[in-house]
């Protein structure tokens, strides 16, 4: 076999390297949808069942993971993690943004200061599917060094397993829209936990960067009212 030119081989080491870096590998997977799920509170139960808006969610995250483009429905959507919420909720049939206006900040705020003055957060170890998570210090937005960088990232929940891990859909900086996993009674399981924090900054200075370490709550906006 002829030697691959240089140019190319280099290329490949750095195709490589970024795909084995990120700690938020694609998890390529299917989510069922109409079983039971988890109750209001957040705990498992055998007899409720998925609401539509649930169900409805549920099917739209099926639709994003792994597309380029989001935008649908007669709407555009940026590919960003609030753009990819929002959408998947448009596709279901519940206008995030129509907020927006009354809020300031970037989208992740503006979604979180919606659900709080409708009283939709809480902060469960085991979130309900459709549920909004919201994350804080995904990255050094004010560039100071010091984890205080609130409301930085978000995504939803597609699935909650008997044992309590998490998987949730949302747009990854380097691998797109995927699903994710994240296990917040043991936040610093690596092997439940998918990295959040962006890899190239390392941990935050206290020492955290997985999904369940960087987790602040969750929102039930799939309790909105359509339209």
């Amino acid at each position: 076999m002829s030697q691959l030119p240089r140019y190319w081989t280099v290329s490949l080491l750095i195709a490589v390297t970024v795909f084995f870096a990120t700690s938020c590998a694609t998890y390529q997977t299917e989510i069922s949808v109409g079983r039971p799920g988890p109750a209001e509170t957040g705990g498992a139960s055998d007899d409720e069942q998925l609401t539509r808006n649930q169900v409805r969610l549920l099917e739209a995250a099926n639709w994003a993971q792994g597309r380029t483009n989001v935008s649908n429905n007669g709407r555009r959507f940026s590919m960003d993690c609030s753009g990819v919420v929002s959408a998947i909720y448009w596709r279901a049939g519940i206008d995030l943004q129509a907020a927006y206006p009354l809020y300031t900040g970037n989208g992740v705020t503006r979604i979180y200061r919606y659900l709080g003055d409708k009283d939709l957060l809480y902060r469960p170890d085991d979130p309900a599917p459709g549920d909004i998570i919201f994350w804080d210090n995904s990255y050094d937005r004010n560039g100071n060094g010091l984890a205080d960088d609130e409301l930085t990232h978000i995504g939803m929940v597609v699935n909650v397993s008997p044992e309590g891990d998490v998987t949730y859909i949302h747009h990854d900086y380097i691998s797109g829209v995927i699903f994710a996993r994240m296990y917040p009674p043991d936040p610093g399981d690596r092997s439940r936990n998918n990295g959040m924090r962006m890899q190239y900054l390392g941990p935050t200075p206290d020492g955290k960067s997985t999904s369940g370490e960087l987790y602040r709550h969750a929102g039930r906006g799939w309790e909105l009212e359509e339209g």
